[in-house]
């Protein structure tokens, strides 16, 4: 996402195709309180301020009129929307029709002939294609970064060029997908923006802050000046920009995970650990994932049991229309959905019979002697909270094998 929309080239584009101009540019209006969230993180002082991917001029919008003597350079990828952002400020703004992503002039962004104290950006979450002279700048920032064939999260992409753009005390204000703050790939970017952001803020947004479209954003705050090893300051804030919630975290754990909703559903979870006696994997349990898609089996004409069959309430189930040649799950087996925010905490287990269950599930089977323990954890607050805390994606959040292995069992 940029200021107002997301940004990037409708070429690439990474497993599907766009179909709209909006959907191409990656256009999502970002709410207005969120702007002045971000805004309300930068000093009031500040004079230059640029905004990577201004798309409507958002988020520039409201740091100018919190900043009432600075200047601001608005860059976006979109030449139509060059005159709306010259007209939000018109004495106190400049725009540059340029690709963030992949044009060599970015590094060289100057608001006036000096270097921006404010960089804000809201980057397109989606993935990129990139050239060597591309990918070699990201490295530049974040040495340790791989893409996957040519291929780089276009927020992290954002996020190094916002980092060697501002200058030494200057304002860092990112709104960013999930992985930056979530996943190990990204640890050693989290590492760099705790070692080098003082007053370190990361401000996790509802999934559906923004319109048409559900995600897990997180807003980015700091100022570019050794941290001295401060503690991280974690938030959660409702879609009318309140911060609802706050914590602080140690670097530790801030480098593992950044994101408040894990760290508070591990507190609560700390305290039944003392009654921990072992995960699934040293359980001896298996977890096997359905055979074929909800719709494969339909065009088989088969019959699965998918997501959509868990019910709110914990399920006992009977069973029908096994068939060889695929995973079936019989009696004593436990179904947890694998993909799916809204059902990531359901469970059922077959009390008869034998059938099939789609990809979207995982079988979890268990020796005997710990078949009851595992339920229990299962179907407890715990087991719906760590299900919760340990998904992982920006819209569709899933569980992992192996994560799902790691999941505590208590007595």
């Amino acid at each position: 996402m940029a200021g107002n929309k997301k940004t990037h080239n409708p070429n690439s584009l990474r497993f599907r195709q766009a179909k709209t101009r909006a959907e191409k540019l990656g256009q999502v209006p970002t709410p207005p309180s969120i702007a002045q969230l971000l805004a309300s993180s930068v000093p009031a002082d500040a004079r230059r301020i640029l905004d990577l991917g201004a798309g409507k001029g958002a988020l520039a919008g409201s740091v100018l009129r919190r900043c009432l003597k600075s200047r601001a350079l608005l860059v976006d990828i979109d030449a139509q929307a060059m005159s709306r952002l010259e007209d939000i400020a018109p004495s106190r703004t400049t725009t540059a029709n340029l690709d963030v992503l992949r044009s060599p002039i970015v590094p060289q962004l100057r608001v006036g002939r000096s270097r921006p104290d404010v960089v804000v950006s809201n980057p397109p979450y989606a993935m990129a294609r990139l050239g060597k002279a591309s990918i070699d700048r990201v490295r530049c920032i974040f040495p340790e970064v791989q893409d996957q064939g040519g291929w780089l999260r276009s927020d992290v992409v954002f996020a190094a060029h916002a980092w060697s753009l501002l200058g030494r005390n200057g304002s860092f204000a990112l709104i960013v997908a999930s992985p930056i703050v979530t996943q190990p790939a990204f640890a050693s970017v989290r590492r760099q923006l705790i070692s080098g952001l003082s007053n370190l803020t990361v401000t996790q947004l509802e999934p559906k802050t923004f319109e048409k479209a559900e995600v897990d954003a997180f807003l980015i705050t700091g100022r570019k000046t050794p941290s001295r090893g401060q503690n991280v300051t974690l938030q959660r804030c409702s879609q009318d920009g309140v911060v609802v919630g706050e914590r602080a975290i140690s670097i530790e754990d801030a480098m593992r995970r950044m994101d408040f909703g894990y760290h508070e559903a591990m507190t609560t979870m700390n305290a039944d650990a003392r009654h921990v006696i072992g995960t699934l994997a040293t359980l001896q349990a298996a977890v096997i994932r359905g055979s074929r898609s909800k719709n494969q089996y339909a065009g088989m004409g088969l019959q699965a049991f998918h997501t959509s069959h868990f019910t709110t309430d914990a399920e006992e189930l009977h069973l029908t229309g096994g068939q060889d040649g695929f995973q079936n799950a019989y009696r004593g087996d436990i179904l947890v959905a694998r993909v799916g925010s809204r059902c990531l905490t359901r469970q059922a287990r077959v009390t008869a019979g034998e059938g099939l269950f789609t990809d979207c599930v995982y079988r979890i089977r268990v020796p005997d002697a710990h078949r009851a323990l595992v339920w229990s954890t299962l179907n407890s607050d715990f087991g719906r909270e760590w299900r919760q805390a340990h998904a992982v994606g920006n819209c569709a959040k899933h569980l992992t094998v192996g994560t799902l292995l790691t999941m505590p069992v208590l007595a």
